[in-house]
Parts: C-alpha cells; sequence; structure tokens
C-alpha cells in the first residue's frame, strides 16, 4: 500500500511539471546583440568554456528543484512563476544567449 502511494505521489509531482503551459510572451530572448561592439576572444572564450557549463548545471539544478516546488506552487497558484525563474531564464541564459554577450534588454 505504501509503495501504492508513493508511485501515485510521484505522478503527480511530475505531472505537475508537464502540464503547465508557458505563454508565448515569456519564451521571448532576454538577450539582444548590441551591432556596435562584438565581444573580445578573450570573453567568448571564458562564455563557453566557464559560463555555459554553469549554467548547464544551473538548468539541471532548476528542473529538479522546479519538480519538487510544483506541488506547492501549484496550490498556491504562482505555478508560472516557478516554471519561467527555475526553467525558462536558465535555459534562456544557456542556449538562446549569443556568444560573448552578457547584456539584458
Amino acid at each position: 500500500m505504501k509503495s501504492l502511494l508513493a508511485v501515485w505521489l510521484a505522478l503527480i509531482m511530475v505531472s505537475g511539471c508537464f502540464t503547465q503551459a508557458v505563454r508565448a510572451e515569456e519564451q521571448e530572448a532576454p538577450y539582444e546583440v548590441p551591432a556596435a561592439e562584438p565581444p573580445s576572444p578573450e570573453l567568448m572564450l571564458v562564455d563557453v568554456f566557464i559560463v555555459r557549463p554553469v549554467g548547464l548545471a544551473a538548468c539541471a539544478v532548476g528542473l529538479l528543484g522546479s519538480i519538487v516546488a510544483m506541488p506547492f506552487a501549484s496550490l498556491s497558484g504562482n505555478d508560472r512563476e516557478v516554471s519561467r525563474r527555475l526553467i525558462a531564464e536558465p535555459f534562456a541564459y544557456t542556449f538562446t544567449r549569443p556568444v560573448g554577450h552578457f547584456e539584458r534588454k
């Protein structure tokens, strides 16, 4: 009986992560590329070898944190904010930002 309850609780927690739709306006890229000043090669290397791997780790930690937080966030009504802050922002910072550019809009 306890194992059945644990399976149901796990399914409910995981399904909460997949049932939340992210609005299209939250999907816009928060980074812009300045046309006048390209990044230096050193800054690009730091971005590729240090900042991007840290961003990838932040994506993994944010996903795990959102799985834990989503049942509580759903009950309180701020599940979109949790999804945006823990999943969408680290993903955008890691994968949609141009290499060497750290400026936000």
